[in-house]
């Protein structure tokens, strides 16, 4: 009987070591977690402020670029509206030299020389045909400067969403990896 009491003696003692053990293994796994909670959530942080840095970069970055092709197609429109305001006035002159040529010349030479009805005409004709091509360069030039613009601005954003996208990407990487370590 003794050498049961010992027995059971002994796996009581057995038992209370294993469980004092396995206690002081697991406040010593709480205290790890619990000691690197803090640096989990400094790097937390830490990828959190620098993806919102790279952002606020970017941001910044394409709102300049925005600006920047905005004045370019403002300037180009004061542009069109100037060169409108120089047609109207050249289109005045030309017919206000037709005029003063029929005023300063009489009204009998005209039929007597019917070759200064043509000289008028040819003149006021070519006048009209300048104006509707510079005109036309004008509009074509502002069309392909615009084109251009929309076209660099659509190609800014592209860059700049995929920039996003990729940094978000990297941002969720790091705090797996920060969740696994």
């Amino acid at each position: 009987m003794t050498n049961l009491k010992d027995e059971i003696k002994k796996q009581n003692d057995i038992i209370k070591e294993n469980t004092e053990n396995f206690l002081d293994n697991q406040r010593e796994l709480l205290e790890n977690i619990t000691l690197n909670i803090p640096d989990a959530t400094n790097k937390i942080t830490s990828t959190i402020n620098g993806y919102q840095k790279t952002n606020n970069d970017g941001l910044e970055k394409s709102l300049d670029t925005a600006n920047k092709y905005q004045q370019q197609n403002i300037n180009r429109i004061q542009s069109i509206y100037n060169n409108y305001v120089e047609l109207q006035k050249n289109i005045l002159i030309t017919y206000q030299s037709v005029f003063s040529k029929f005023i300063n010349k009489s009204y009998w030479n005209k039929f007597i020389y019917p070759l200064g009805y043509t000289d008028v005409y040819n003149d006021t004709n070519q006048n009209i045909t300048d104006n509707k091509i510079n005109a036309k360069r004008g509009i074509n030039d502002f069309v392909f400067g615009y084109t251009e613009t929309v076209n660099k601005c659509m190609e800014i954003a592209q860059k700049n969403y995929n920039h996003s996208v990729q940094k978000f990407f990297s941002f969720v990487n790091e705090i797996q990896k920060s969740y696994n370590y």
